[in-house]
C-alpha cells in the first residue's frame, strides 16, 4: 500500500484521532516523541548514541530512512516533532512534508542538513528550525532546538 492510500486505512483513523487527543492533553511534560528521517546509515548510527546520552533524556525516537518508511512510521503513530535530513534517497524534505500535510497530519519540523541554502525554502515551508549537521551533534543544541521547537509549537496548538 503505498503512502497516499494509506491516509484513508483504519490505522490513519486511529492515529488522527490520537493526534487531536494529544493536542487537547498538552502538558509539555517529557516523554516527547520524535521521528528522526536520515538515509545515512553512519548519521544514524551517530544520532542514536546522541539519543542515549544523559542530557538528551525525555525524548523516544524512531529512526526512518526513507520517505516511505517515514510516511508509514506517520501514518501509524503520533509525534511531537520531525527531524528531516533535506535530502533522503534522491527525495527531499518538502517532498515528504508535501505528503504528510496532503494526509492531513501536521507537526513540527526541524531540517539538518550541509546545504545551508535551503533554509529559507524550508521556513517557507513551515520548518521550526534548521541546524548543520556537524552542530546537530552537540546534545546541548540539539537538545535546546527541539525543545524549543516541540514546545512553542504545541502552545499555540493548545491556544
Amino acid at each position: 500500500m503505498n503512502a497516499l492510500a494509506s491516509c484513508a486505512s483504519p490505522h490513519f483513523m486511529l492515529r488522527a484521532s490520537r493526534e487531536v487527543a494529544r493536542v487537547m492533553e498538552f502538558s509539555g511534560g517529557d516523554n516527547r516523541r520524535i521521528l528522526f528521517v536520515e538515509d545515512e546509515a553512519d548519521c544514524r548510527v551517530a544520532f542514536r548514541v546522541i539519543f542515549q546520552q544523559p542530557a538528551m533524556a525525555g525524548f523516544k525516537v524512531d529512526f526512518a530512512d526513507s520517505v516511505n518508511e517515514a510516511m508509514a512510521l506517520i501514518v501509524c503513530n503520533v509525534y511531537d516533532l520531525a527531524i528531516l535530513d533535506y535530502q533522503i534517497y534522491g527525495e527531499t524534505a518538502d517532498k515528504l512534508v508535501a505528503q504528510w500535510r496532503e494526509c492531513g497530519y501536521h507537526l513540527p519540523f526541524l531540517v539538518i542538513s550541509g546545504r545551508t541554502h535551503i533554509v529559507q525554502k524550508m521556513q517557507d515551508l513551515g520548518s521550526s528550525g534548521f541546524l548543520e549537521k556537524l552542530r546537530a551533534t552537540d546534545p546541548n543544541l540539539l537538545k535546546a532546538a527541539l525543545c524549543r521547537a516541540i514546545d512553542g509549537y504545541w502552545s499555540e496548538q493548545c491556544r
